[in-house]
């Protein structure tokens, strides 16, 4: 998810409370992930917030 700068607080506080986090580029361990990320960043307007939410806590390789 990304959130606007001029996003208000009560939006992130709301995606907080559903398990959203913020996070950075250097944050995001998965390269793929992270140039996937750097490259939307590229159109948003700076001091854009990334949210993330973890949804498994391993990783999916292949097909289930």
């Amino acid at each position: 998810i990304f959130l606007p700068p001029s996003a208000q607080a009560e939006i992130l506080k709301a995606f907080n409370a559903d398990d959203y986090k913020p996070t950075t580029l250097k944050e995001i361990k998965i390269p793929a992930w992270r140039e996937a990320v750097e490259g939307e960043l590229r159109d948003k307007p700076e001091g854009t917030t990334v949210l993330w939410k973890q949804l498994r806590k391993d990783r999916v390789l292949q097909p289930i």
